[in-house]
């Protein structure tokens, strides 16, 4: 029959498009906002109403006789045309046309075009009323579907689109599974086959969506949504030599839920990648196989949503800027997995990796997956929080300038089990608002900066170095400035903090650092409290565990320093050491226990140069130096105490006990002490008290 179309506003499309006269006209409500952008999108045709021209043969037949339409005349391109009853439309020649066509309004219908045959419309729509059924074929090179204006695969019914060997279907703007209730396919396969949008495309805009790339095929379009509203679901697959290229932006998991996967050496290329994009939006992206995410851009993992990027098998991913947890209240996961590849998972930024920039952000690296950016951040913004993870021999994360491991949020890197992290200056909880913990464990595992590593700079910093694992900078500062806080354990045989020149604990702020169990620290001069008002801890204990300083040492600088040697720890010092350094300083140093030890090679002690220092030798320890000064500058405070079997200062030349300052020297219960020469309350205002105190003990002097 000869059944009557008109024009209605649908406000799902948010435009006027042809219609059966069955279909029900909607005023524009929410539903026309909630197509957004789609709006403009779907304009079709004018609000005039047209005839439409029915397929009637039930079986399969030819487009182009007219005994299979019900006007006994085949369409045109002013004449709408719809094939609903079950049968199938052959296009095997070229000219087919028609102004909207469908393909299943309220049954089924199947459009076929094969062999060259080509078909043009403005819009072609599968699966349009709610249990429709629609399913189109184009296969073959030179078979073409031409929309000038919309595709729509599954409006509200179901809708199935089949690109095979070489076919080609083109339109302004591709829709699949566009409304609620909607359970739509697009395939494309095969070399030459392809899928051009020359607008848009939505996989899944307010239904459920699937598009298949197969075998080299390949899909084009400006932006491109996969689950775009809220409760929708897209799924996009690109698999085998296929590319699918979006001129613009790709958003996966707009506001719905939406999964891309790249796999078996094929690409997908955008601008920006949005991966969980608004609040609602939950979105995957896995790269494997020798597959790559290609942006010019920047990759978005949880912009205002949340977000997955599973990187794997040998699969690569480049952009400019990476964001992990973009937007306060997002989230985003990156994994990136070598294990059973023999080409090496990367991701590759140009710029920086954000780990947490405002929201919550997790990078993990494993397996001999690699990171690569120009700077990395690790809880970018206050409130944020960031967690990245190196694991596995050859598992790396380079960074070619600073890495920030708490910059005002919270930050906390792991380096284990053989993983490595390089980058120039790091710091490790920067801001005021910062905290940042970071943890070398296992033989193998690295953190090399090539510059210097504040732990602490204005906020909390901690780091911890065990079981082999080990760090390297230029300079390292614990608690660096003013009101920050700073922490660094090396622990166990093999733990290795190497610094190629000073140390500060406590620079301005408050450090401690804790070498134990084997642990071994390098640099060149050392000091314990730098600044004025600074505070610096340090212990030394168990057997192996060394600090080796080959210049000089200060225990309070400045500020008050404290440093602990026990258990068989061992400092030593390669120029003077120093307790109490300047006006104001306090310096503490006890040695306690056989075998502990603080040698200064060939030079000085000095306790209270200008400030006041305490020296406490105990239970075996022992200290040995060249020259030895208590209370050495005017104004300065000194005090040993050499206690216990065992103990022992030994000075190689000579021992002055109140130079110019105060100076007093406890011997007692089996201590001794020793030096070349010795003078007690030596320069004018110089005042020396010594004390020698039970059986055994000594001061052998000359």
């Amino acid at each position: 029959m000869n059944r009557s179309y008109r024009s209605i506003f649908n406000t799902a499309l948010g435009a006027w498009i042809a219609a059966p006269e069955t279909a029900r006209a909607h005023g524009k409500g929410k539903n026309l906002v909630k197509a957004g952008a789609l709006a403009t999108a779907l304009a079709c045709s004018t609000p005039t109403a047209w005839a439409v021209t029915n397929w009637t043969n039930l079986g399969a037949g030819d487009w182009f006789t007219t005994t299979n339409w019900d006007t006994n005349l085949v369409p045109t391109g002013f004449d709408n045309a719809s094939i609903d009853n079950g049968g199938t439309a052959q296009v095997q020649t070229a000219g087919a046309t028609a102004n909207t066509l469908f393909i299943g309004v309220s049954s089924t219908g199947t459009l076929a075009i094969s062999n060259g045959g080509t078909v043009g419309d403005m819009v072609g729509i599968i699966g349009y009323n709610n249990g429709s059924t629609g399913t189109v074929t184009v296969a073959g090179p030179g078979s073409r579907w031409t929309n000038l204006v919309n595709s729509l695969v599954g409006f509200t019914g179901n809708g199935t689109l089949a690109i095979t060997n070489g076919g080609a279907v083109s339109d302004t703007n591709g829709f699949i599974g566009y409304n609620a209730g909607s359970t739509s396919a697009v395939t494309v396969d095969g070399t030459g086959s392809t899928w051009t949008n020359s607008g848009n495309l939505y996989v899944g805009a307010f239904g459920t969506g699937t598009l298949n790339i197969n075998n080299s095929g390949t899909v084009t379009d400006v932006n491109a949504y996969v689950g775009y509203n809220a409760d929708s679901t897209g799924t996009v697959t690109v698999n085998f030599y296929s590319v699918w290229t979006n001129s613009g932006d790709l958003f996966v998991g707009n506001s719905g839920t939406g999964t891309l996967g790249i796999t078996l050496s094929s690409q997908v290329n955008d601008v920006n990648g949005y991966i969980g994009y608004n609040n609602t939006g939950v979105g995957t992206v896995n790269v494997d196989t020798d597959s790559v995410w290609q942006n010019s851009g920047n990759v978005y993992v949880g912009y205002d949503g949340t977000g997955a990027l599973n990187i794997t098998y040998g699969g690569a991913v480049n952009d400019a800027t990476g964001y992990i947890g973009y937007n306060a209240g997002s989230s985003g996961t990156v994994t990136v997995d070598g294990v059973g590849s023999v080409n090496s998972s990367v991701w590759n930024n140009s710029g920086n990796v954000i780990v947490g920039f405002y929201g919550n952000g997790t990078l993990s690296i494993s397996n001999g997956g690699a990171v690569s950016d120009a700077g990395g951040v690790i809880g970018s913004r206050a409130g944020s929080s960031g967690t990245a993870t190196v694991n596995g021999l050859g598992s790396t994360w380079t960074n070619s300038s600073i890495l920030f491991v708490g910059e005002s949020g919270t930050g906390t890197l792991g380096i284990t089990g053989g993983g490595t992290v390089s980058n120039g200056e790091g710091y490790i909880g920067l801001g005021t608002s910062a905290t940042g913990t970071v943890t070398v464990d296992g033989a193998g595992s690295r953190w090399i900066n090539s510059s210097w590593l504040d732990v602490g700079m204005w906020g909390s910093g901690t780091l911890d170095i065990s079981n082999g694992g080990a760090v390297s900078d230029t300079a390292g500062r614990i608690g660096a400035l003013g009101g920050s806080t700073g922490a660094v354990t090396v622990d166990g045989a093999g733990s290795t903090w190497t610094n190629s020149s000073i140390l500060f604990v406590g620079e301005s702020g408050t450090g401690t650092l804790g070498i134990t169990g084997g642990g071994t620290v390098s640099n060149t001069v050392g000091y314990i409290g730098y600044g004025a008002g600074s505070d610096g801890a340090v212990t030394v204990d168990g057997t192996g565990s060394t600090w080796t300083n080959s210049s000089n040492f200060y225990v309070g600088y400045l500020g008050s320093g404290t440093l602990d040697i026990a258990g068989g720890g061992a400092v030593s010092g390669g120029n003077n050491g120093f307790i109490g350094y300047g006006a104001g300083s306090i310096g503490t140093v006890t040695v306690d226990g056989t075998d502990s030890i603080w040698t200064n090679n060939n030079c000085s002690l000095l306790v209270g140069y200008d400030g006041t220092g305490t020296l406490n030798i105990s239970n075996g320890g022992a200290v040995s130096n060249t020259g030895g000064y208590i209370g050495s500058n005017t104004g300065s405070s000194g005090a040993v105490t050499v206690d216990g079997v065992g103990s022992s200062w030994s000075n190689g030349i000579g021992l002055a006990v109140g130079l110019s300052g105060s100076g007093t020297l406890s011997i007692s219960n089996g201590g001794a002490v020793s030096s070349s020469s010795g003078v007690i309350g030596y320069n004018s205002g110089g005042s020396g008290t010594v004390m020698v105190d039970g059986m055994s003990s000594s001061w052998s002097s000359g």
